[in-house]
């Protein structure tokens, strides 16, 4: 098992090098708000988020595969490495949704693949929020969900995201009864 926390220490390394890369490439061109104008990188943006997503999510709670109770110490530190990978991750894309509807969104330019990431870190800061009980974290998900629409009427999968992140189990516990935005 050893081998498997090593290729995902890895592959974090590999595509936060690729993160990294695109949100460069985008800062070159506008100051402002992450990949407002370069509509071209938003698929490629959305896919590394997606996977840096999924990446995490398989190692954010460890079961330990050792009969001591103990992670082995490439195991705690995959565990480490995704729980803060996914607190950056979701705060960047947080940023991409800013970006992408100050950008316009709504029309067949509007790439399928971002809207995955989307709902991942809706459903995290969701997740977060229970945890900590932040507002902050509530105006960050407000900003992805406000994208989601804006994108849903173009793409039907935003849509059922949306109707996801509206149910019962995504809901703050601090607004029964209420429907996000």
């Amino acid at each position: 098992m050893q081998f498997w926390y090593k290729e995902g220490i890895r592959l974090h390394h590999l595509l936060n090098s690729f993160a990294t890369g695109l949100t460069l490439k985008s800062s070159q061109r506008d100051n402002n708000s992450i990949l407002i104008c370069d509509k071209s990188l938003h698929p490629a943006v959305g896919v590394v988020y997606s996977a840096q997503m999924l990446l995490y999510d398989m190692h954010t709670c460890a079961d330990f595969d050792h009969l001591s109770g103990v992670g082995i110490p490439e195991q705690l530190e995959m565990q480490k490495i995704a729980l803060e990978g996914v607190r950056v991750v979701c705060t960047a894309v947080s940023s991409f949704a800013r970006g992408i509807r100050a950008g316009g969104v709504g029309n067949a330019g509007t790439s399928p693949l971002v809207i995955n990431c989307l709902y991942e870190a809706a459903k995290y800061h969701f997740w977060y929020y229970r945890e900590v009980n932040k507002p902050e974290l509530l105006h960050e998900v407000n900003e992805i969900i406000l994208t989601l629409q804006a994108i849903a009427g173009t793409w039907a999968v935003a849509d059922r995201y949306l109707s996801i992140l509206n149910g019962d189990e995504f809901r703050p516990h601090a607004m029964p009864g209420e429907s996000l935005p």
